[in-house]
């Protein structure tokens, strides 16, 4: 048995002692906290001194700093000594004192989620994301608490922590409660930190909990549509005069580069039936002085009096423009507003089987489409980002485009999307795959092969074959995505995926970047 000296006191394991005395820590020993002395330096008769508060702080936020991820999220470690340099005054917001875990997330945030958020590689656009939105933040509670819940939300994907998911919901709870009430008194001093907000907030909105049903993923996507609107709202206050001017304007353009003609198809619908006048997918302040001609590929030249060549459209602009005195025509696309350009479809043959049976329903469906007046403008807002990509491949105009889209769509779309229309779900469908050929979409990224799969089922539901085939288009892009090799040739078979069978045109036709245009 070995030999104890008198002033031998065994060691047990436990649990660290918070406000333990200065000798039990640095005997390691557990302290009971005992006044005036704890029993370990009251058996040995030694000086007990315990640390002030300043000392209890320095120690927690060094004992922290050393401990893995985990417990209270508001405990969470510094990343660095030098956190307190990326803010200006240090630590100091409207909201107070920044914590030892905002501290952590607006460096996250200055490091590694800023580069995330943007679609396209543009130096305007990273001023905003990188330095521009967390120099408001200091100021503005809504952006600051915008940007903490989305670093949380980024860095609780990259460490899998419940207390990190947990911290960016209750971040997001406090931006939209001080945002809700910033909307009421909306001025020139805050209106652009206001649409920056409601920019931020699309990455805000939580996926559902696992396991969950259809029901849960159809609410979510509900819900983003919703935020999107909000911003669309917001933005529209400053469309018709003067966004042009503002700071945050980059951020917000509707395109980076004007679209060729499409590409001679080999068939052609010539029915009078089937015309029609799309609403173009940029707001017509932003066309106010744009160059006329837009280039295209080299062949047979017919312009219109705009100089703008027509020779390949699938309607001649003529026709198109009558179509609103057109018999057929429905009340709603009668004297179409002036800034609505002529603009044919050019979709792949799903959706192009949608759009003819809209125009024209099959013979058994005797009555009247009373959605077509919506459903026509929205799938027709598709065609510039097909464009796009098969001109200029996967580039910063495609992300564009996708990211915009649903702030063109018609408001009473959304609302056949939550009443669970078919068709309106289809062309969500599409664009939820299509989102996912964009880079920088970590916040989606997970939920949308679910959210395609609640759709599709929805879709089985209605027992239509042609729907059915029409959802299965926009499910292999996304599935494309996700077999063998992730990243961009990912994405580029995916994307390749989508001119297979259509008449005419081939994605081996462009290498991407002909007839480009900058804006």
């Amino acid at each position: 048995m070995p030999r104890r000296s008198p002033g031998f006191v065994s060691k047990r394991p436990h649990k660290k002692s918070r406000g333990g005395c200065l000798t039990c820590k640095k005997k390691k020993v557990k302290c009971d906290e005992g006044q005036p002395a704890c029993s370990y330096c009251g058996l040995r008769k030694i000086q007990c001194v315990y640390p002030t508060e300043q000392e209890k702080q320095h120690s927690r936020e060094s004992t922290l700093s050393q401990e893995p991820w985990g417990g209270d999220y508001t405990e969470l470690p510094l990343i660095s000594s030098n956190s307190q340099s990326l803010l200006v005054p240090a630590g100091h917001t409207s909201s107070g004192q920044l914590s030892s875990i905002e501290f952590e997330l607006m460096h996250h945030y200055k490091t590694l989620v800023w580069p995330t958020l943007s679609s396209r590689v543009d130096e305007s656009i990273q001023y905003l994301n990188r330095d521009w939105a967390p120099i408001k933040s200091i100021k503005t509670d809504y952006i600051l608490y915008s940007l903490l819940s989305i670093s949380a939300s980024h860095l609780s994907l990259m460490k899998s922590d419940s207390q990190l998911k947990t911290a960016a919901l209750q971040y997001r709870h406090r931006a939209i409660s001080s945002y809700t009430k910033a909307l009421n008194n909306i001025t020139s001093d805050n209106y652009e930190t206001l649409l920056m907000t409601s920019l931020y907030m699309m990455g805000m909105v939580p996926p559902p909990e696992q396991p969950c049903k259809d029901d849960a993923y159809m609410e979510w996507m509900n819900s983003l549509f919703n935020m999107m609107q909000g911003l669309r709202v917001l933005a529209g206050l400053k469309w018709i005069a003067g966004i042009e001017k503002l700071e945050v304007y980059p951020i917000f353009r509707r395109e980076v580069k004007l679209l060729p003609s499409p590409p001679p198809l080999k068939s052609v619908r010539t029915d009078p039936k089937f015309w029609s006048v799309p609403i173009r997918a940029n707001p017509p302040s932003t066309y106010m002085e744009m160059p006329d001609t837009i280039p295209s590929v080299p062949h047979k030249t017919s312009t219109t009096s705009s100089g703008r060549d027509m020779s390949d459209l699938p309607f001649k602009p003529a026709e198109l423009m009558r179509a609103g005195s057109s018999p057929h025509a429905p009340q709603a696309w009668k004297n179409p507003p002036s800034w609505q350009l002529p603009f044919p479809a050019f979709l792949p043959p799903p959706l192009m089987m949608i759009l003819e049976r809209i125009i024209e329903p099959p013979k058994n469906e005797k009555k009247m489409d009373l959605h077509a007046p919506v459903l026509l403008p929205s799938i027709h807002a598709l065609s510039p980002i097909f464009l796009s990509l098969y001109y200029y491949r996967l580039q910063s105009d495609l992300y564009t485009r996708i990211t915009v889209f649903p702030t063109v769509l018609p408001p009473p779309f959304f609302d056949l999307v939550a009443r669970k229309e078919p068709r309106a779900l289809i062309i969500a469908g599409w664009w939820f795959s299509l989102t996912r050929l964009s880079p920088n979409t970590w916040w989606l990224d997970k939920t949308i092969p679910r959210v395609l799969q609640a759709i599709s089922n929805e879709i089985m539901r209605s027992n239509d074959s042609g729907y059915m085939a029409a959802m299965e288009g926009a499910f292999r892009i996304s599935r494309e995505i996700d077999i063998g090799p992730r990243g961009k040739t990912g994405r580029e078979r995916a994307a390749k995926t989508i001119f297979e069978g259509w008449d005419g045109v081939f994605w081996e036709d462009h290498s991407g970047g002909e007839g480009e245009a900058q804006i």
